[in-house]
């Protein structure tokens, strides 16, 4: 597997990790690339952008954005686990503690 090199810091917030996982999945003019596996993680961290942009992050939204990135993690490299990993631990601070838990919370676990 090649190193990838996203420059994630500890302390980064939110939104700075989207903007460097959108940084990698994109073409120096900030487009979507050719390659289908990167264009694919282009989509999902600008849907995951546009889902953090909202007051309140539709809840079948998120979990679809979940089901989308969770299959790449495991065949398409670090990005898309580090990608996984962002957003679902960006998910998991949407919860309200009283929240009953959802087949799509499974995915994080």
């Amino acid at each position: 597997m090649a190193h990838v090199n996203l420059n994630i810091q500890p302390g980064d917030s939110t939104e700075e990790v989207c903007a460097k996982m959108i940084r990698y999945f994109s073409t120096a003019a900030g487009e979507a690339p050719a390659d289908p596996v990167l264009a694919a993680g282009h989509r999902a961290a600008h849907a995951w952008r546009a889902l953090m942009s909202t007051a309140h992050p539709d809840p079948e939204k998120v979990d679809a954005l979940m089901r989308y990135v969770a299959p790449h993690r495991a065949h398409s490299g670090m990005a898309w686990q580090l990608l996984y990993l962002a957003v679902c631990s960006w998910r998991l601070t949407l919860r309200a503690p009283a929240r009953v838990t959802t087949p799509s919370d499974e995915v994080c676990a």
